[in-house]
């Protein structure tokens, strides 16, 4: 998978460049069609839109491109060169694809919108009485955890005594992290919001210092990364995984969103996607030159519409 060549085909556009699978079969090139939707849902959220492989076959390829232009379909393509990469590296590590695909299933079971977490926007309702929407969030958070599962990037087994790490156990997990390109120096932001549950009764969080932005109700904090390995590591095996009659009803849109911003973070530091790689492959990007248009100044204005008068005059 990579950005077309200019000889690929006659009616190839460089300011409108496009994305090449090369594969041996249809099925194969539907595959990589995926893993590109996955990684484009990592970087930048649910994909929306019904995504059709174009043909080689000129004339194939006049119907699809007018059957895409009668539905006025539109997007943003701001990404869709990370992904082909993303995609291109998970094509060749079963553990990064088999990630990338959790994490859609995490959100395909439910994804919050980021402007629900805005601090000064309007309240939500952050659970459900919906036994549907439990199970969503339950099942979201099961995925999350199984893309952390697919990396390595749990803890061992007997790594807790009485609810508190064995040294050894977090210095290994710590060290699996380290290894895997995850930068252990950057905290993890945690949402808390509203009262406090049973769950966060059980279990509160380690808190290394509170986000600005918190008050009152809002109570968001970060912690370091292990920690939040394992306070969803214990919310998948105590709540989300087994009989869901006594905590399901406890789960919040925060504890999905926690979960998803872990395993996003981990996958895409662990195939090498960190912010600042990111930065350098946007800073490398290659607009078109968007042709100027001039704008007529404030007199040429008052000058055309003193001429329109006259004519209305006479």
């Amino acid at each position: 998978m990579g950005i077309r060549p200019n000889s690929c085909c006659e009616d190839y556009d460089p300011c409108q460049p496009e994305i090449v699978i090369y594969a041996r079969d249809l099925d194969r090139a539907e595959a990589a069609l995926g893993l590109f939707i996955n990684s484009l849902e990592v970087l930048s959220g649910p994909w929306g839109v019904k995504t059709r492989l174009v043909p080689i076959d000129e004339g194939e390829r006049r119907i699809l491109r007018q059957s895409f232009e009668d539905r006025g379909l539109g997007f943003s393509t701001s990404n869709f060169d990370l992904a082909a990469l993303m995609a291109a590296k998970a094509s060749r590590n079963r553990r990064f694809a088999y990630s990338l695909a959790l994490y859609a299933v995490s959100s395909h079971n439910h994804v919050n919108d980021p402007m629900l977490f805005d601090p000064a926007g309007d309240k939500y309702q952050a659970r459900s009485k919906s036994h549907k929407d439990q199970v969503r969030f339950a099942y979201a958070i099961i995925a999350a955890f199984a893309v952390i599962e697919q990396l390595k990037l749990t803890p061992e087994k007997k790594s807790f005594h009485n609810g508190e790490w064995i040294p050894e156990k977090r210095q290994a997990l710590e060290s699996k992290l380290k290894n895997a390109g995850i930068d252990l120096t950057e905290l993890v932001v945690w949402h808390i919001r509203g009262g406090k549950t049973r769950l966060e009764l059980d279990r509160p969080p380690k808190i290394v210092k509170m986000c600005p932005w918190s008050s009152h109700q809002i109570r968001d904090c970060e912690i370091e990364m292990a920690d939040a390995i394992a306070d969803l590591r214990a919310l998948r095996s105590q709540v989300a995984a087994h009989d869901l009659k006594h905590q399901a009803k406890n789960l919040s849109v925060h504890d999905v969103a926690n979960a998803q911003l872990v395993a996003r973070r981990l996958i895409l530091e662990s195939m090498g996607f960190s912010d600042k790689y990111i930065d350098q492959v946007i800073a490398a990007r290659r607009l078109p030159k968007m042709q100027r248009q001039r704008w007529p100044d404030r007199a040429e204005v008052f000058r055309s519409l003193r001429k329109k008068r006259s004519v209305i005059q006479l």
